[in-house]
């Protein structure tokens, strides 16, 4: 597992990637990244999904989508399915496949408003 300050700073450069100018901009931003990278585990393919969402979500919007989930006692129908493909194309080496697999579960979390899904993927 890498070390939290190489994922905060793999989490900017994916986020600034993504969004095409840097995500990770004032204090409040650098606090968010920590937080995400603590949520998460120090999961670095998790802190990668989480940053591709930079195009459409800040930093202190995500953490708010995966303490949403931390927060939530049962995942809905669907996302616990999402999740779990989304592991075993992971564990496989399938990294395209295992990200799709979470996009997939967000598009539908997000048709239904589903923050459990938004989490997971990230």
């Amino acid at each position: 597992m890498a070390r939290a300050e190489e994922l905060e700073a793999l989490f900017a450069l994916r986020a600034a990637d993504v969004r095409g100018a840097p995500v990770v901009r004032t204090p409040e931003d650098r606090t968010a990244v920590r937080e995400i990278v603590r949520l998460l585990g120090g999961v670095k393919v998790a802190v990668l999904l989480a940053a591709a969402r930079a195009d459409v979500e800040s930093p202190g919007e995500i953490v708010g989508a995966l303490r949403a989930l931390a927060r939530s006692a049962e995942a809905p129908a669907g996302v616990r399915e999402a999740v779990a493909e989304g592991r075993r194309r992971r564990l496989a080496g399938d990294l395209g496949g295992a990200e799709l697999a979470l996009r997939r579960g967000l598009a539908g979390g997000r048709a239904r408003a589903d923050v459990h899904v938004a989490a997971e993927a990230h």
